[in-house]
């Protein structure tokens, strides 16, 4: 191979530059495939991609390519523990992202409250930081680390406030007063 006589050496000038040039080509020939197609393929790897163990210590020895059926039953039959993890940390993943979108949209009608503006706040971060990525071509779901755990405070948060407005409602009593039907202290689960 023509590349394997620079390793080591600094890659030569004219053979970037011609890289470069390719690169652009494609870029002008295709600017929707380049802006937008591309970026919304890599967003999609970054949150489904099922070979992904979340940084668990699992490996099943694929070297990445296309699998058909008979290989992929072949590495679950020789991985079974290892393709569980792969299976539950990309069902977390997804599970998050659907849980704290549903939430989202169910919370669109309600009053302002404390669970809904981090909800929102997750789901923004996790927007901004997930169309940095894709179009940034950072495609490894290791860099959700930071917004997993986000959303999952909002969804916990948002769902407390549910259970805790709701079986307020459901015993006729307004505000956290502690069971009492009148008092002073404000509920601190909403802000409105």
């Amino acid at each position: 191979m023509v590349i394997s006589g620079f390793d080591g050496q600094q890659f030569p000038a004219a053979i970037d530059r011609e890289f470069a040039a390719i690169a652009l080509q494609r870029r002008l020939a295709a600017p929707f495939r380049y802006w937008l197609w591309l970026p919304l393929q890599r967003i999609g790897r970054i949150w489904f991609n099922p070979s992904n163990s979340g940084g668990w210590p699992v490996a099943l020895g694929w070297q990445g390519g296309s699998l058909d059926f008979k290989a992929a039953a072949e590495i679950v039959r020789q991985h079974p523990w290892s393709v569980l993890v792969k299976v539950a940390s990309a069902g977390w993943r997804i599970g998050v992202l659907a849980l704290a979108l549903l939430l989202f949209a169910l919370s669109i009608r309600r009053t302002i409250s404390l669970s809904r503006m981090v909800l929102w706040a997750a789901l923004l971060h996790a927007i901004g930081r997930t169309a940095f990525l894709g179009w940034g071509f950072f495609i490894e779901s290791r860099y959700l680390l930071e917004t997993i755990p986000m959303l999952e405070i909002a969804i916990v948060l948002s769902i407390a406030e549910h259970w805790s407005t709701r079986s307020s409602a459901q015993n006729g009593i307004r505000g956290n007063c502690g069971g009492k039907t009148k008092c002073n202290r404000p509920n601190i689960a909403r802000l409105s």
